[in-house]
């Protein structure tokens, strides 16, 4: 998906608090899959989501990066790959794509969008981001697989510097209207206690699940059964 960067000035202000900390991040199980030394853990402590250096980090495990404008999901520092902060990225094939583009699909839905989602797409394989055309959900038809359950606006928590010895920065959460929001800037001079993805989502797929029909524009069978007769489908008696 492509985000415009007018959301994200803050991160051009060289705002930042916090060096980067020394973490393996893996974008599968066992060393194979041990990332590049420019995917790095959103924190510093424990088993948390992984991001490209100068991207930011969002809840739902998922990145935003700014050359490209792709949201995407990319791997953990659990080198089990078991940790709830490693992204199932709906099974892809990491030899493949080691990283999965992430798509709107209305419902508090997210797709993967990778080699197989988009059969006629040319991939590169390499563990870059590269700029990815948007897909719609009806386009991907039985290839759309749920990524991720969440508000089509993500919140921001951590923005990783663009070189490995440079510094982090944080984003504020804050409460407007009895509901918590975050400002889309890196706030000067805060860094939390705690550093944390501050919002949660449902617990995202850990097996391929195609997205509702209803979402990718496909009637379901009782309206399909219609259209083939030609005359509505006698409903149930009510009781």
């Amino acid at each position: 998906m492509m985000l415009t960067p007018y959301l994200f000035p803050g991160i051009l202000l060289g705002a930042f608090t916090h060096v980067l900390a020394q973490q393996q991040c893996y974008f599968g199980p066992e060393p194979m899959h041990r990332g590049s030394d420019r995917l790095q853990p959103c924190t510093g402590d424990g088993l948390v989501a992984c991001c490209l250096l100068g991207d930011i980090c969002y809840a739902g495990n998922a990145c935003w990066n700014y050359n490209t404008g792709v949201l995407y999901q990319y791997g953990c520092t659990d080198i089990n790959y078991r940790d709830a902060s490693c992204p199932y990225k709906c099974g892809g094939d990491t030899e493949l794509s080691p990283w999965t583009g992430l798509e709107y699909c209305e419902n508090d839905t997210w797709l993967c969008h990778n080699p197989e989602s988009c059969l006629v797409c040319q991939w590169n394989t390499s563990q870059e981001l590269f700029s990815l055309t948007p897909l719609s959900c009806a386009s991907m038809g039985s290839k759309a697989l749920v990524a991720l359950y969440a508000p089509s606006k993500l919140a921001p928590y951590v923005s990783l510097p663009s070189t490995y010895r440079g510094q982090t920065g944080y984003f504020s959460p804050f409460i407007q209207d009895g509901t918590t929001t975050w400002d889309d800037r890196v706030k000067v001079g805060y860094k939390p206690n705690i550093v944390n993805p501050w919002a949660t989502y449902p617990p995202p797929p850990s097996s391929k699940v195609i997205v509702n029909r209803t979402l990718l524009g496909i009637p379901s069978p009782q309206v399909q059964l219609r259209l083939q007769v030609g005359k509505p489908a006698q409903e149930a008696s009510p009781r």
